[in-house]
């Protein structure tokens, strides 16, 4: 099983992870709070994907499960994941319910039995961000006017679109006309947007 303890880097692709826990959308008699669980001790490995092509990060976690964690909890594609991790020496990314934006779960696959132990299983839990989830949930259908940035900042922090919560970084530009977004997916919405202006500078 990996250490994720370490405070050093001994060999490439370390990094220490703090905290991993699945946030149910379920909540326990009593309570106001969702169930939460943590996996860390059952966690083998994680993967984040991040590149210029694609407009989310995406990620699996590879788990051994001797629980069946995912029917006792159960894992149903509603879930979010929170987690914390850093490259020993760096600040690292902050993912948690407190300080970050959690992952939304929507997939569990590669499901494998351990032959040397009949409760013993690995399986994968596929996670994106919460930009991802929403994205594949709503449309766009309305018509900005004015400088492009602006319908870009609408459909990214809009509640009814993206609802991100993040920084948004944009340049300022120098296009000012009116477009009208035919019922596109907020992420296709902004591409075709970016696609329209010229830069300010």
């Amino acid at each position: 099983m990996a250490d994720y303890s370490k405070n050093n880097i001994t060999q490439a692709g370390d990094y220490k992870l703090d905290t991993i826990e699945l946030i149910s959308y379920r909540r326990h008699a009593g309570e106001s709070k969702p169930y939460r669980m943590d996996i860390k001790s059952i966690t083998l490995n994680v993967e984040l994907t991040e590149d210029i092509f694609t407009n989310t990060i995406v990620g699996a976690i590879t788990v051994y499960d001797t629980q069946d964690v995912r029917s006792m909890l159960p894992l149903t594609g509603l879930e979010r994941l929170s987690f914390k991790l850093n490259t020993p020496g760096l600040p690292g990314f902050d993912f948690t319910e407190e300080n970050g934006v959690p992952f939304h779960i929507y997939k569990v696959d590669t499901i494998r039995k351990d032959n040397t132990n009949d409760k013993g299983q690995f399986y994968k839990i596929f996670f994106c961000s919460p930009e991802m989830y929403y994205n594949q949930l709503t449309s766009v259908s309305r018509a900005y006017a004015g400088p492009i940035e602006t319908g870009v900042k609408d459909i990214f922090r809009n509640k009814k679109y993206l609802n991100s919560k993040k920084k948004l970084f944009v340049e300022e530009t120098a296009t000012n006309a009116k477009y009208v977004i035919p019922s596109l997916k907020p992420f296709k919405a902004i591409n075709f947007l970016s696609s329209q202006c010229r830069s300010g500078k």
